[in-house]
């Protein structure tokens, strides 16, 4: 029986209605059901919906985390990128500039290690806060609070690179007056520019410059290693040579008369280095003495032409000022000695015709004095000949002022040369022996050039 059971289950559950069989079925009900429906007494009353009373329940709020940290990450890639790269536009008194000076230069200098790049970023941001001052100076936007404020960060960023430079000084004495150099270097073409462009509102900033200026002892006590200083030149000099490069690759006419410029005074800083390269051997101290020089030179020139404000307050000239070559230095002191002799020949011809004797003597003095410096600037090395002859020549200019006064210089060499060929003829002599003899003194002048 059992079995029986387990058959007719296992049969019953194998057996199914197909769809029409199904269909007609539910019909079938249906239609059953709407002739034989249930008695009045057996049908239920009608269920009337009731409010449930208001309890304090807990709710289950399901939280979309996948797209709260989607909207978190992009909300913190706005805040990391985008506000830090709008700052770096911010002057003082704008909503981002605490963003620029607090957050972006402060993660920079926490990621700065090598204390030659500590003291070359606060040199940098000491940069970044007069750029700053100037641009509102030019607005007419600089007020007292700002002026102080800026004051203050200079004098912040020039302790700083003190502090570094002393650093390195605990343990490397050459590599302190190196970036000592280096750092008064950049100061000074900054004040200067500063002085140069004399902005309203800019005095304290300017003395806070002062303050800065003033070398260090490493810088003046210690003359680097020749090694070293040769390799900080290399250093700077590629730097100048990029910056040039790229000026050029710009192709603007404009530049033009700068690249000349920038490329004199590369060419100049090449040439003082073979000189150093050349005295070595023979005298080392001069040697590093030049190429204390050029090391300036270089980082002068690096401010000049990263620098906007600076390029645009004074000239390539003022900041990096022409190496005459031999050839140059010649030519110069022999204009000068043609420009003192023009002068006296024409004091010399005019002598006689005044009258005065006190204007005489004067005039007579002031010879003697010129012919004095002549003689000592054939004995001197050229800078020291070129401010002799300078003066000897401001001297010329003033007694030729004087003859002018009293002879009309003019007046006397025209009419020989109006009434007769010959009288110009004759009066050519004078010249040529006085001409010739202003060769005889400035030829040693450019011997000892060469």
């Amino acid at each position: 029986m059992k079995r029986f059971s387990e058959q007719l289950q296992k049969k019953a559950a194998s057996v199914k209605l197909s769809a029409s069989e199904r269909k007609q079925l539910r019909e079938q009900v249906c239609s059953y059901m709407e002739y034989h429906p249930l008695p009045a007494s057996m049908q239920t009353a009608k269920q009337t919906k009731v409010a449930a009373p208001v309890t304090d329940s807990f709710t289950m709020v399901r939280v979309a985390w996948k797209e709260l940290f989607q909207a978190s990450a992009i909300f913190a890639g706005f805040a990391l990128i985008l506000i830090p790269f709008f700052a770096e536009q911010a002057v003082p008194g704008d909503t981002l500039y605490a963003v620029k000076v607090g957050f972006n230069e402060e993660i920079r200098s926490s990621l700065t290690w090598d204390p030659y790049q500590k003291v070359e970023w606060e040199t940098t941001r000491l940069n970044r806060r007069l750029a700053e001052a100037r641009l509102l100076a030019d607005e007419g936007k600089l007020t007292e609070d700002v002026e102080a404020e800026v004051a203050a960060a200079v004098k912040e960023h020039s302790d700083n690179a003190k502090q570094e430079i002393a650093a390195i000084g605990a343990t490397d004495a050459e590599g302190a007056a190196i970036a000592s150099i280096e750092f008064d270097t950049a100061v000074t073409v900054q004040a200067d520019a500063l002085a140069a462009k004399q902005a309203s509102g800019t005095v304290a900033i300017a003395a806070a410059l002062a303050a800065a200026v003033a070398p260090s002892d490493m810088a003046t006590s210690t003359i680097p290693a020749y090694d070293k200083l040769m390799g900080r030149i290399e250093t700077n000099t590629t730097r100048v040579y990029e910056l040039l490069e790229q000026l050029k690759g710009e192709n603007k006419p404009e530049n033009q008369a700068e690249i000349t410029d920038v490329t004199r005074r590369f060419e100049d800083i090449e040439r003082t280095i073979e000189d150093a390269v050349a005295l070595h051997d023979t005298d080392d101290v001069a040697a590093r003495v030049m190429l204390v020089d050029v090391l300036k030179r270089t980082q002068r020139l690096t401010v000049f032409m990263t620098d906007i404000a600076v390029r645009q307050s004074v000239s390539v000239e003022d900041v990096v000022p022409v190496v005459l070559t031999k050839d140059e230095q010649a030519v110069l002191v022999a204009e000068l000695g043609n420009d003192i002799d023009a002068n006296v020949a024409e004091i010399t011809t005019a002598i006689p015709q005044i009258a005065d004797s006190a204007v005489t003597e004067k005039l007579n003095q002031s010879l003697i004095d010129i012919a004095s410096l002549q003689d000592a600037a054939e004995q001197a090395a050229f800078k020291q000949q070129k401010q002799l002859l300078e003066e000897a020549v401001a001297l010329s200019d003033d007694a030729v002022g004087l003859v002018r006064q009293y002879v009309d210089v003019t007046k006397t060499v025209a009419t020989p040369r109006a009434t007769s060929t010959p009288d110009v003829a004759t009066s050519t002599p004078p010249v040529a022996t006085s001409t010739s003899e202003a060769a005889t003194t400035t030829t040693p002048e450019s011997e000892e050039i060469e």
